[in-house]
């Protein structure tokens, strides 16, 4: 009660422990501020169940729709509006970061199993982008957040994971020829290690356009970072 009333802003917490929500929303009652539940926030049934993480129910309506169109037009239409829908709830502060998570993790399988269905035959690939999160830095929630978003789109991403050092970023992007690196550096302490990753790929002759996200990345940094 004390940190809201004293401008607490982001917090991450779970909101099926009744009791830390209950206080939550009393705290913000006092203030006049009114609190709904996440899937309130949502009108349409698909994106409710995204929401609330209901996988199951998110694939049978997936099913559903495919009797009746095709698998591309469902990824790149129902599924990834959706998924639109939740990340306009998250932007106007509707729902927040653990919903985000959790919406990303139940529609990822939903998305791997339509691009099954349309298959090698099926449209082209958008591109094909190379991730990582860079050495020293574990934090891998934006960068799965964007592999889902991404595959959405019909991108083909190949994701090399966490704590990954400058040498092994290029040593991918020599194997994988990506059509973009994406770099994710959460803490300040790390975030120079876009500048060692970009860097080296210019001194091995790598010309492959870079674009690093993360909670210390500015536009002042990406401009000194090329």
């Amino acid at each position: 009660s004390l940190c809201v009333e004293a401008g607490l802003k982001g917090a991450i917490m779970n909101t099926a422990e009744k009791t830390t929500m209950g206080v939550l929303k009393g705290s913000l009652a006092l203030q006049g501020v009114e609190v709904t539940q996440p899937d309130e926030a949502a009108t349409d049934p698909l994106v409710k169940d995204i929401i609330r993480g209901r996988r199951e129910k998110v694939l049978d309506a997936v099913k559903k729709e495919l009797e009746s169109r095709n698998p591309l037009h469902v990824s790149q239409h129902v599924l990834a509006e959706a998924m639109e829908e939740v990340g306009r709830l998250y932007a106007l502060g509707k729902i927040f970061l653990p919903h985000l998570i959790l919406a990303a993790e139940t529609v990822q399988p939903v998305f791997e199993y339509l691009n099954g269905l349309i298959g090698e035959s099926g449209a082209q690939k958008a591109g094909k982008v190379l991730l990582a999160t860079v050495e020293g830095d574990i934090h891998d929630i934006g960068k799965n957040i964007v592999t889902t978003v991404l595959k959405s789109g019909r991108f083909e991403v190949i994701d090399i994971g966490k704590n990954v050092a400058a040498e092994k970023v290029v040593e991918a992007v020599k194997k994988e020829n990506p059509d973009v690196v994406g770099l994710s550096a959460m803490m300040t302490t790390t975030v120079g290690q876009v500048k060692e990753v970009t860097d080296l790929l210019k001194a091995e002759g790598l010309d492959v356009p870079v674009i690093a996200g993360g909670a210390s990345m500015n536009e002042s940094l990406a401009e000194q970072f090329g």
